[in-house]
């Protein structure tokens, strides 16, 4: 049970603890990176700190220590794979639920709006790096789904980016492979420096950061560079630090058989999720239609779900499932558009052509626009737009006769996911080809951001 304090109690914790992390930290490793309703965040060195919001939060302090909460419950329940940032439980406020910490993630967030008015056509995102992305949040929200969670506040700045070493398992020249367990033993034989071999496990505490210092010292200049990771010594601290991170690595590939020779480490791009504050868990025998007030992209169901289709009776998690897709498809509309691949103009407002749309998306001609916000309207028409103009981007495609290629697929997706409909399409539900994101083309575009973001402030 959460102790109760006060909002006044609460802001002066914050404040001792920001207090003291500054006292510690070098001034160069400490930022505030970016505040919202539930929380801000401050970077101290490696580590993300995000304190609840007392102050200029419009939600009561326990409705944002419930969040904080909820948010922990979910990263600890997402910790075996990799789409999250790493929690720093050690460091979490576990008496008071106050703030949380995590892993920094150094390439910064999808937010691309210093891209807006740059035209230089080198510093954006290829169609095939978003294509890549696309695919790859379509997996991990997969993931968050199979396990009940649903995000229900998916935008560029909850998506965020980090260069960091990688381990990589290569099927090439495999003599033998061998169980899990045997695997393990030998690969921790051959990591060590030390002739003594320690029997027992050490009690580790599992620290991302540490893990990253460790591959640190594996000298990878160039961007498919890989090296052998029996090619360097540790440690037995250090081996134990790997060996745990290597077998959590190795189940989240379904990998029960290996060989230790086979595994390489390499750098590479990390794509994850935060900010979960907003999630919710939802399981089959949910059937009433939930309600989610807040989120930054308002979705059809946001608007429409107490007007039409009120005859049906649908999943809450499958309506969670789609308040995800649609988001995550709104998100990608907004990449295509800053990295000034597709041009999404204004739509005249023209209660018309929604109503007719409406009327065909949902086989409903009762439906009265009067019950329905004149903004929302707008974001309704907004939307449509959206959709025919990727639609339009795809016939251009068909007339040149690539309407099988990668970009094509692309497009469908995002059509797919900007569905009005309240359930996801099946099509989602079969994991794309996880390929490589692209580091270069994603550590120039964030690295020219990061200098456009530098000049706005000044």
């Amino acid at each position: 049970m959460q102790q109760q304090i006060t909002p006044e109690q609460g802001q002066n914790i914050i404040n001792d603890q920001i207090e003291e992390l500054q006292r510690n930290t070098l001034q160069e490793e400490q930022e505030q990176i970016g505040e919202g309703a539930q929380g801000i965040c401050y970077r101290f060195e490696q580590r993300v700190y995000k304190f609840l919001n007392i102050q200029n939060s419009f939600l009561s302090l326990e409705e944002l220590r419930q969040m904080n909460r909820f948010e922990q419950l979910c990263l600890q329940q997402l910790a075996s794979s990799d789409y999250t940032c790493e929690i720093q439980r050690n460091i979490c406020d576990n008496d008071f639920n106050l703030w949380i910490a995590t892993a920094y993630m150094n390439q910064g967030s999808l937010n691309m709006d210093c891209l807006i008015n740059n035209n230089y056509i080198n510093d954006r995102l290829s169609l095939e790096t978003l294509s890549i992305i696309c695919k790859r949040l379509i997996k991990i929200l997969n993931y968050f789904h199979h396990n009940c969670i649903f995000h229900l506040d998916v935008k560029p700045e909850n998506i965020l980016l980090h260069e960091e070493y990688q381990f990589y398992y290569s099927t090439d020249n495999i003599n033998q492979e061998y169980k899990i367990e045997d695997g393990l033993q030998m690969l921790r034989n051959q990591l060590s420096n030390e002739q003594i071999q320690m029997q027992y496990k050490y009690d580790i505490q599992p620290d991302y950061l540490n893990l990253q210092q460790i591959l640190s010292r594996f000298q990878i200049l160039q961007p498919n560079d890989r090296i052998i990771i029996t090619n360097v010594r540790f440690s037995q601290i250090e081996v134990h630090q790997l060996i745990y991170w290597i077998e959590k690595w190795l189940r989240f590939q379904n990998r029960l058989q290996f060989n230790p020779q086979n595994i390489y480490v390499k750098k590479g791009i990390k794509i994850c999720f935060c900010d979960f504050g907003l999630a919710r868990q939802f399981n089959n025998q949910d059937i009433n239609r939930p309600i989610f007030e807040y989120g930054f992209y308002k979705t059809p169901y946001q608007i429409l779900g107490g007007i039409v289709q009120q005859q049906y009776q649908i999943e809450a998690r499958m309506i969670a499932r789609q308040e995800d897709l649609f988001r995550l498809g709104i998100t990608l509309c907004y990449l295509l558009n800053t990295n000034q691949h597709i041009q999404f103009k204004d739509i005249q407002f023209d209660q018309k052509i929604l109503l007719q749309f409406l009327q065909q998306t949902y086989n409903q001609n009762n439906i009265n626009l009067n019950n329905i916000l004149i903004d929302d309207q707008q974001r309704l028409l907004q939307y449509y737009s959206f959709i025919n103009e990727l639609r339009r981007q795809q016939a251009i495609q068909n007339q040149f006769g690539t309407q099988n290629n990668a970009t094509n697929q692309f497009l469908r997706m995002i059509i797919e996911m900007l569905s009005f409909s309240f359930t996801p399409s099946n099509y989602f539900y079969v994991n794309q080809e996880d390929q490589e994101l692209p580091l270069n083309n994603i550590k120039n575009v964030k690295g020219i951001c990061k200098i456009l973001e530098n000049q706005q402030r000044v």
